[in-house]
């Protein structure tokens, strides 16, 4: 399990590095690469690889990677409580932001990777997402078949992080604008828009929900999320 992990985030073009030094990311290019230049694009910030799934446990003690099954049959399930855990804080479920382009979601049930079109304030993003099952690497399938103003599930959430210069700005795209595909069906990959999700420049977040009809109380609900920081010049 962990070379699987490791290959795939490879073959992603994960980025290891520093960061963005007192969040100026001007420099930083699709790939999270310098660019120079005065035409300066955005996309993922490079930073410290995502190992919240990763811990003590192994008898050599050593660390094990601590995947989270699901169970589709609890997916509205709220085992005595009354409410989604997601609803905001207090008791928000969202795990940190995440560097680079792949990270584990917030409960280790999923490994999700991301890709985009250029990235600049003002223009349309094409986004392409995959999400595996953490426990065997199957593709997380089917997600968008339902998809319905907003509520089908799976969509993609678009803000200015606290700490990126630009406040709690929300994208001015809702999910009802996006179209989703899953493309190829089956693949466990699909497509978020085009759509002009970034119209201000700085540090922003993307978060993707999985299963976002399910309630996410119970341990093993299929509700999950991921989120990543974006550079917007």
């Amino acid at each position: 399990m962990k070379n699987f992990y490791a290959m795939y985030a490879i073959a992603l073009g994960v980025v290891v590095g520093p960061g963005c030094p007192s969040n100026d990311c001007s420099q930083m290019g699709t790939t999270g690469g310098a660019t120079g230049g005065s035409t300066q694009l955005g996309g993922p910030v490079p930073g410290i690889v995502d190992a919240h799934c990763w811990g003590p446990g192994a008898p050599d003690g050593g660390l094990t990677f601590m995947a989270q099954a699901v169970n589709s049959s609890i997916c509205y399930s709220l085992d005595g409580g009354s409410a989604d855990e997601d609803a905001g804080v207090p008791g928000s479920g969202y795990g940190p932001t995440n560097w680079n382009v792949s990270s584990n979601d917030d409960d280790c049930k999923y490994f999700v990777g991301w890709h985009s079109t250029p990235i600049s304030a003002g223009a349309a993003v094409t986004f392409w997402v995959s999400a595996q099952l953490s426990t065997n690497g199957a593709p997380l399938t089917g997600l968008a078949a339902t998809l319905d103003a907003g509520t089908g599930l799976i969509y993609l959430e678009v803000a200015g992080a606290p700490d990126g210069g630009i406040g709690n700005h929300s994208s001015p795209t809702t999910g009802a604008d996006v179209d989703i595909q899953e493309i190829p069906v089956g693949s466990g990959v699909y497509r978020i828009g085009p759509a002009a999700f970034f119209d201000e420049s700085g540090l922003w977040y993307i978060r993707f929900h999985f299963n976002a009809n399910c309630y996410d109380i119970l341990p093993d609900s299929p509700h999950g999320h991921a989120a990543f920081y974006v550079n917007v010049p």
